[in-house]
């Protein structure tokens, strides 16, 4: 099968996988009967095996040498993007750079960071493992050694439905450089005050955030954060109620502004999952807003 036609096999996949997604919170929302929601749930992981035998198929096409302009192409994108936003850059770019090494811009310095405290939290505090520092340049005779040059492959791709491109960088809320960012829905004093106030909130809770009140439209600002991974978004449309938004899933759920702040800390830092909150608080739907 050609790639263009798994592609597309894989997108209407996705598509029933979401709306049958749906169709069980929506079954739950309306307190189905157990063995109801059970066969819808049953429907559900059944169209995730089909879904993951379709990419299974995508894999060694991905992996063959077709199309490899294409890959470069896009390989090229992602690095553009991540050196637009300041992830990170060569060494000494002004004298033309080093090959080899690169310095860490703000959303860098904070993914790394947030990386080696996952780490530090896992390995060393849990499991009772030794820390150590090593050179971080390591002698390229050391890595033929190791099979680091020859056996050692990343493999790069897009990820769309059908024609739509997103640029989205999937970081998980515990390495996010920003967990969250905070705007009202439109220019308005009483809105902007609320989100002034959920700004000293996270502040307070040590949630790495960034808060804007410009005038550009919803959707573009989301389209701003989700390409540099923020994983949640808190839109202000009311003085006592906000909606927090999930940057895969672009699920909405209506919080109240005193809890925005603590329910972000608690999925930014893995207390609670996105599905835990999804069953929790009143589901929002906005059709327009990821347009």
């Amino acid at each position: 099968m050609a790639e263009d036609s798994i592609r597309k096999a894989l997108a209407d996949k996705q598509s029933e996988v979401d709306n049958q997604g749906k169709q069980v919170r929506a079954m739950k929302a309306d307190k189905a009967s157990k063995s109801e929601i059970d066969g819808a749930i049953e429907a559900l992981n059944a169209l995730k095996l089909e879904k993951a035998s379709i990419e299974k198929d995508l894999q060694p096409t991905l992996c063959s040498g077709e199309g490899s302009g294409n890959k470069e192409a896009f390989r090229q994108a992602v690095s553009n993007t991540l050196e637009r936003r300041l992830f990170y850059i060569k060494s000494f770019n002004i004298y033309g750079g080093v090959a080899g090494l690169y310095d860490y811009g703000p959303p860098g310095c904070a993914v790394k960071s947030n990386v080696l405290a996952f780490w530090r939290q896992h390995f060393v505090l849990e499991e009772n493992m030794l820390e150590v520092d090593c050179p971080c340049v390591t002698p390229e005779v050391v890595l033929k050694a190791s099979g680091h040059v020859e056996k050692f492959t990343d493999i790069l791709w897009p990820s769309k439905a059908a024609d739509q491109q997103l640029n989205v960088f999937g970081f998980p809320p515990l390495v996010a450089p920003i967990k969250c960012t905070v705007f009202p829905l439109v220019q308005n004093h009483q809105y902007e005050d609320v989100a002034e106030e959920i700004s000293k909130s996270l502040t307070a809770a040590g949630i790495s955030h960034k808060i804007d009140i410009t005038g550009t439209s919803i959707g573009k600002r989301y389209a701003r954060t989700d390409e540099l991974g923020v994983p949640f978004a808190i839109t202000v449309d009311s003085t006592s109620s906000v909606t927090l938004r999930e940057r895969d899933s672009k699920d909405q759920i209506r919080v109240d502004v005193k809890e925005a702040a603590s329910v972000v800390k608690d999925v930014a830092e893995g207390v609670r999952s996105w599905a835990d909150v999804w069953e929790t608080f009143p589901h929002h739907s906005s059709a327009s807003a990821d347009e």
